[in-house]
């Protein structure tokens, strides 16, 4: 409560440390178990600074865990292409591998039910 009391007054006050800031406000919230707030704290960093890196890894780890995989591979693509030091490389290219694993399981899955679904069907 203190935390987010404090992250709050922060981007009151200064603004400039906004996508830091929301960064960490949606740390908080994810270490609550508020994963939809720490959703939208992450989604307005990436929305204060589109070329910061962070919230675009951090929304990938929100939408893989939540099984939207196609958009995790999106959030982890944006983050290596904002990841401009290359400091996160490493890190950001097993996200992506990841994710891009991950769905290509999960259209494998659909293909095959889709067709097990027409198997029995007359034609």
């Amino acid at each position: 409560e203190m935390a987010h009391m404090l992250v709050n007054e922060v981007l009151r006050i200064n603004p400039w440390y906004c996508a830091a800031a929301w960064n960490l406000l949606g740390d908080i919230f994810w270490f609550a178990d508020d994963v939809e707030r720490s959703e939208a704290a992450y989604q307005q960093a990436v929305e204060c600074n589109p070329e910061n890196y962070r919230g675009y890894f951090n929304l990938y780890t929100i939408h893989r865990q939540r099984g939207r995989y196609d958009k995790a591979v999106e959030m982890a693509a944006m983050a290596l292409a904002m990841d401009r030091g290359g400091t996160e490389t490493e890190r950001t290219m097993a996200a992506l591998e990841d994710a891009s694993k991950l769905l290509r399981e999960q259209r494998k899955l659909a293909i095959e039910w889709r067709k097990s679904r027409h198997a029995g069907s007359p034609l």
